[in-house]
């Protein structure tokens, strides 16, 4: 056990004795994998409980059936994406933490777009500082070391990105 706050405790997993059949593999510490272990129909039936749980708990309204959870792909499913960077390491938070995570482990964005992520990466990891960078639909990648004054191609023929951007 790490935490009980307000009536829920936080525990991490040390050992797990006999996997359920709904285990598919083992979880990933990053940020938006909470159920990525899970098969991806027991990932819906989960979120379908944790809605139902929010109207009656929180809300205090008992839904008379089951919410209907649409489903998504089981990789590349998100549209956007807020990427934190850390010297060239690009990707999101691990749980709990602030440690970047590899973008490509958590099957989370189109493969497309983890090659343009990887390609700022390798850039970034010559180039102490901050840097800007932006990319476009027609798969050009510039950087600016400047504030945005000059912008330098470092790539023309990535996959489009519709939009960009990374916190620090």
């Amino acid at each position: 056990v790490e935490r009980v706050q307000r009536g829920t405790v936080w525990a991490q997993v040390v050992d797990v004795r006999e996997a359920s059949a709904e285990r598919v593999g083992e979880p990933n510490p990053c940020g938006g994998c909470v159920f990525a272990h899970a098969r991806y129909e027991h990932q819906l039936a989960l979120k379908q409980q944790i809605v139902a749980d929010a109207f009656a708990r929180v809300a205090r309204l008992p839904l008379d059936a089951p919410v209907a959870i649409e489903p998504s792909r089981d990789h590349g499913y998100r549209m956007r994406a807020r990427l934190h960077v850390a010297g060239a390491a690009i990707g999101f938070y691990r749980e709990g933490t602030h440690d970047i995570c590899d973008v490509a482990s958590t099957r989370q964005l189109l493969p497309e777009t983890e090659v343009v992520i990887a390609t700022l990466s390798a850039q970034l990891s010559d180039r102490p500082g901050v840097v800007l960078a932006m990319g476009s639909t027609t798969g050009s990648l510039w950087i600016s070391e400047d504030g945005g004054e000059h912008w330098q191609t470092v790539a023309a023929n990535l996959p489009p990105v519709h939009f960009t951007r990374f916190t620090n």
